[in-house]
């Protein structure tokens, strides 16, 4: 009889749009090879704010069993481990609550089912049903943090809580560096990398070609935490002082009452198929990334993987390190510097497809489903 594990993350499902989320799913879908694996969640579709978009209940995505848990609107609904934790103020406690999904019910199932999983493995540590969960100190929990720097995770209550980990798994260098450094996680059993990448080895679609021109490719969420308002309004003001036909096309949903300055040039597509997406970048000049907060950045390594280089945001370490290592891509941390890094890239065909063949050698070699689901599993093996 197969082992079974279980996931903790705050939304799941095809219509999800969201890194952590797909990241969760690709894991999930491919250690079903060697586990039997169970998704607790929250019911909700969105995260601006939490909603109940999906029923409550059990159900079945690709294979993987899907337990929904209502995200409840009254907070004066609590779960039991509420009532002991006498150590946290009441601020930090509502400051949990609000940051959501509050899922009372799913952390009162943890704490009845826990034995029933060989692993619980926690996605992403600001939520509230991660950190509410690693505060029922199991003996079986992991951590994918998907942490970066945020101005709340000075709150005792994160540091508590991640403490409580029995392993992290990290998704990169720098995210590891920043946890160790800020939250004294260093002796904690780690491990790095937990995102594989599946090449899907498309033509080149000159249909793309002929609807949008050349083109730079957004591809995420459309919203402030991805910094895309710096996006949309760098490129305005890239397009007054460059007379070039060039246009972004922005793919992925728009966040709820996110303001955005429409031009002839921007084109928005909305939430886009899997083989859509791919197309888009495999036929795109490069794909533009503005976040400020990654720890990890999948449609980077996407991108990579169809031989479309990037540009980033060099604020952001994560971001940088991965153009670092693969030489594939450059980086900016001001206008000035966009600007120049856009010229430089739309006008030398010859480095971009350098890059990209580097970028696609860098993904192939570290970021393989095989290879991932091996450290995976191994390390869930070696530490619960």
């Amino acid at each position: 009889m197969r082992e079974c594990i279980a996931f903790v993350v705050h939304r799941y499902g095809r219509e999800v749009n969201g890194g952590a989320e797909d990241e969760c799913r690709g894991l999930a879908e491919h250690l079903s090879v060697k586990y039997d694996v169970e998704v607790l969640t929250s019911c909700s579709m969105n995260a601006t704010p939490f909603d109940n978009g999906y029923p409550e209940g059990l159900s079945t995505l690709d294979g993987v069993k899907v337990h929904r848990f209502l995200v409840e609107f009254d907070k004066n609904v609590k779960c039991r481990l509420e009532e002991t934790l006498h150590d946290i103020s009441c601020d930090e406690k509502k400051y949990i609550k609000d940051c959501g999904p509050y899922c009372p019910e799913l952390v009162n199932y943890l704490e009845m089912n826990a034995k029933h999983y060989k692993a619980i493995i926690f996605f992403t540590s600001t939520t509230y049903i991660t950190t509410m969960g690693l505060l029922l100190d199991l003996d079986n929990s992991l951590l994918i943090p998907t942490m970066h720097e945020d101005s709340g995770l000075e709150k005792k209550i994160y540091r508590k809580a991640i403490k409580r980990a029995r392993g992290i798994i990290y998704n990169s260098i720098e995210e590891r560096d920043y946890l160790s450094k800020n939250f004294d996680s260093a002796n904690i059993p780690n491990c790095l990398t937990c995102m594989g990448i599946d090449a899907h080895n498309g033509p080149i679609d000159e249909a793309l070609h002929e609807k949008y021109g050349r083109y730079i490719l957004y591809a995420g969420r459309v919203s402030d935490g991805k910094n895309y308002s710096q996006l949309n309004n760098y490129f305005i003001e890239y397009k007054k002082t460059h007379k070039i036909p060039l246009k972004l096309v922005v793919i992925g949903r728009i966040d709820n009452f996110m303001r955005i300055v429409h031009h002839e040039d921007i084109h928005y597509l909305g939430f886009v198929s899997e083989d859509e997406k791919r197309a888009l970048m495999r036929c795109a000049e490069f794909l533009v990334l503005p976040s400020f907060n990654e720890s990890l950045s999948i449609v980077v390594l996407e991108s990579m993987m169809e031989c479309s280089p990037v540009l980033v945001n060099g604020n952001c370490a994560v971001l940088k390190g991965q153009c670092l290592r693969s030489n594939a891509g450059l980086w900016y941390c001001d206008y000035n510097e966009f600007s120049l890094c856009m010229t430089f890239m739309l006008n030398h065909k010859d480095i971009r497809d350098e890059m990209g063949m580097n970028g696609k050698g860098f993904v192939q070699a570290n970021y393989s489903w095989p290879s991932v689901t091996e450290r995976i599993s191994t390390f869930i093996e070696s530490v619960v």
